[in-house]
């Protein structure tokens, strides 16, 4: 079941994945590593690690749980409530349950990602 589960999470974020028309990018040019994966009480945490190319769109999604994005090299340009942030090598944030958000990525980028919620729910869901 966690295996089943693992694949299902990174085929939920795959099409949120889209490129500037300019440099169509394919969502599989994203490198995904699951580094952890805990389920327990009907709750899932997620963490893997994104290698993004330089200027991949991740559309705007949200996620039922909460999120938190660290960029370990790179940066981003995150969209969230209405603000553009630009997130650097070594900036975290943490992304409030349900709330729409976007980013892409500023040059080659690597993040670690954190995703918490119910077992049951889809990982991402456009917004």
């Amino acid at each position: 079941m966690a295996t089943r589960r693992a694949v299902i999470a990174s085929a939920a974020l795959a099409p949120l994945a889209t490129a500037e028309a300019a440099t169509p990018v394919p969502s599989r040019a994203i490198r995904r590593t699951t580094l952890s994966r805990i389920e327990a009480a009907g709750r899932v945490t997620l963490v893997q690690r994104l290698e993004l190319p330089a200027g991949v769109t991740l559309a705007r999604h949200s996620h039922p749980g909460a999120e938190t994005t660290r960029v370990l090299a790179g940066a981003i340009a995150l969209d969230l409530a209405g603000t553009r942030r630009t997130l650097r090598a070594g900036d975290a944030v943490t992304i409030p349950a349900g709330a729409p958000h976007s980013a892409r990525s500023l040059g080659p980028a690597t993040l670690v990602v954190t995703w918490r919620g119910r077992s049951d729910e889809p990982l991402a869901t456009p917004a």
